[in-house]
């Protein structure tokens, strides 16, 4: 309790280009080897629970476990880091403090005999960027769909699943790469801001393949009415894609991370060679986002579309994730 605001504990010179505050969502403090959660229930008006949820993730080969108490951990964290301490001055526990080990799990398999594990059971890599719900609910809507068709087949055998699995774990794989370079790119401001844009890049690319590409087909103005089987059918519209960028956009990107942490490029180097290959993308809208502008600091999808070419991006894409959602509803 009495987690300040921390919009209230930093001063700066420079007008905030955000239209949200901070303590109004959730808090990411991003740090060399890590990162700290700040997720404050009482953030709005009508607020009636005063309870901050904190967390802080450590990359174990940077800071190995200790035999610390967990509240003695988190002190001295804090001491390292003032600019974030000063959110905690008048803060007080209220459960008992917990430490872990590392956190990350996989299983060797998502199916088996009349079984299969949903993503967040099968494995869990980072909560950094929360892909448990999101990778669950992508698995869902096509399994449910097989689900479906073996019930009328009477075919629940392991292989009828096997593409599934395989889509499931190029999540994963994803995720894994995603979050391991973010930690990397943590060390430097500069690096971190161009990694960051390839997270949402990616996130935007998902989004562009499932949801404006297929729109754009529809065959003069014609809706196409989607059904389960199109989910049963066709995965590839699910698997975490740069549409438009070759399939090695992603993969050459992390690479650059790799080799920065690897000490073959600078930070600015690395940072420099990102947003290169984010400037001639040519097939966004007009500054899509802001991505390819490095004074941009503030990526917020809310207050960026507003030329009439993203807006129009946005409503495809808003179509699209109404089409799936009707598909779910009774």
């Amino acid at each position: 309790m009495n987690v300040k605001r921390y919009d209230d504990c930093v001063r700066s010179s420079q007008k905030n280009q955000d239209e949200i505050f901070w303590y109004q969502g959730t808090l990411h403090h991003v740090f060399d080897g890590g990162w700290m959660w700040v997720i404050p229930f009482n953030n709005h008006q009508r607020s009636t629970n005063p309870i901050c949820s904190v967390g802080v993730n450590f990359d174990s080969r940077r800071f190995p476990k200790t035999n610390l108490s967990a509240e003695k951990e988190f002190q001295n964290f804090l001491t390292k880091f003032p600019d974030i301490a000063i959110q905690f001055e008048d803060a007080k526990p209220i459960r008992n403090w917990v430490s872990t080990g590392r956190l990350q799990y996989s299983s060797s398999s998502c199916r088996g005999e009349r079984f299969f594990l949903l993503p967040h059971a099968a494995g869990f890599v980072d909560a950094l960027y929360s892909f448990g719900l999101v990778n669950t609910c992508t698995i869902i809507v096509p399994l449910a769909a097989r689900i479906m068709k073996a019930i009328g087949s009477n075919n629940y055998t392991k292989e009828h699943f096997a593409d599934l699995e395989n889509l499931q774990q190029k999540l994963f794989d994803y995720n894994d790469n995603l979050v391991n370079c973010s930690y990397i790119a943590f060390s430097d401001y500069n690096l971190w801001d161009a990694w960051r844009r390839i997270w949402i890049l990616g996130s935007s690319m998902r989004q562009w393949k499932a949801g404006v590409q297929k729109s754009l087909k529809i065959n003069a103005g014609k809706a196409k009415e989607l059904s389960t089987l199109d989910f049963e059918k066709n995965l590839d519209y699910l698997t975490p894609s740069f549409e438009g960028l070759g399939d090695r956009f992603f993969s050459e990107a992390t690479a650059i991370v790799e080799k920065f942490q690897q000490s073959q490029l600078s930070a600015n180097e690395a940072a420099q060679k990102i947003m290169s290959a984010i400037e001639v993308i040519d097939f966004l809208p007009p500054n899509y986002l802001g991505l390819a502008d490095v004074a941009n600091k503030d990526l917020d999808v809310a207050s960026e579309f507003g030329s009439a070419e993203q807006k129009r991006f946005l409503f495809l894409i808003l179509l699209r994730l109404g089409m799936l959602v009707s598909v779910l509803e009774p």
